[in-house]
C-alpha cells in the first residue's frame, strides 16, 4: 500500500512540475470527498471527508484535453450492531468497516468555454481502481481486494480569474465492475482544488 502511494505521489509531482512550465498542459490537485452509492453505500453509508486527486491533461485543442487521473479515497464507518456475511460466514456484532480506492484512469475532457473565466467541462475516464474492502470484527479481519475495470464520467467547472490562481470544482461518478471477491462498487466524488498550467 505504501509503495502505491509513493509511486502516485512521484508521478503527480513530475506532472505538476511539467505542467507549470509547459504550454497546453493542465494539472489539477484537489481535495476529494466521497459518498458511496449502490453496493458501496450498503457496505458504508457514511460520507467520506478523506481523499485527494491529481489530474493531468494535455490540451490538443483549446476545447479538448486528454490525460490521466490518480487519487485516493478512503471510506470508514463504525457499526455497533450489524451483520456481515463473508463467503459462508455470517457474524453479528460491533464492526469497523473500511474501503480504500486508488483509481488510475485515462481520461478525456471537453471544455465548453476555454477563453472565459467560468469554463464548464464534461469528461469520461476508463481504467482501473485498486480497491481494498475490509471489516474488522473483534480480533478477526475479513478482507477482499482487486483491480476492477472502472468507468468514470465527470462534470465540472474551471474558474480562471484574470489575476490569481485557477480553481477546479468537479463531480465524478466512479463505477467499478465486479472483480473476484469484490462486488460492483460505485461512489460519487466531489473534488475542489487548484489548477496549474496554461
Amino acid at each position: 500500500m505504501k509503495k502505491i502511494i509513493f509511486i502516485l505521489c512521484f508521478i503527480t509531482s513530475a506532472a505538476l512540475s511539467t505542467a507549470v512550465n509547459a504550454q497546453r498542459n493542465l494539472t489539477t490537485a484537489s481535495y476529494s470527498m466521497g459518498l458511496g452509492v449502490g453496493n458501496t453505500h450498503d457496505f458504508i453509508s457514511k460520507y467520506s471527508w478523506r481523499g485527494f486527486a491529481f489530474e493531468y491533461r494535455y490540451l490538443s485543442s483549446p476545447n479538448v484535453g486528454v490525460g490521466l487521473n490518480f487519487g485516493w479515497n478512503t471510506f470508514y464507518q463504525e457499526l455497533p450492531n450489524a451483520t456481515y456475511e463473508f463467503e459462508t460466514i455470517s457474524a453479528t456484532g460491533y464492526q469497523f468497516r473500511y474501503l480504500n480506492s486508488f483509481p488510475i484512469v485515462a481520461a478525456a475532457d471537453y471544455f465548453f468555454k476555454p477563453d472565459e473565466q467560468v469554463n464548464p467541462y464534461a469528461g469520461l475516464g476508463l481504467g482501473v481502481q485498486y480497491i481494498v474492502q475490509s471489516t474488522d470484527f473483534g480480533i478477526y479481519r475479513f478482507e477482499a481486494d482487486g483491480w476492477p475495470f472502472t468507468i468514470s464520467p465527470e462534470v465540472g467547472v474551471l474558474l480562471q480569474p484574470q489575476n490569481g490562481p485557477a480553481f477546479n470544482v468537479g463531480i465524478k461518478f466512479m463505477y467499478a465492475v465486479k472483480s473476484g471477491d469484490l462486488d460492483g462498487l460505485t461512489h460519487l466524488l466531489f473534488n475542489v482544488g487548484f489548477a496549474f498550467g496554461e
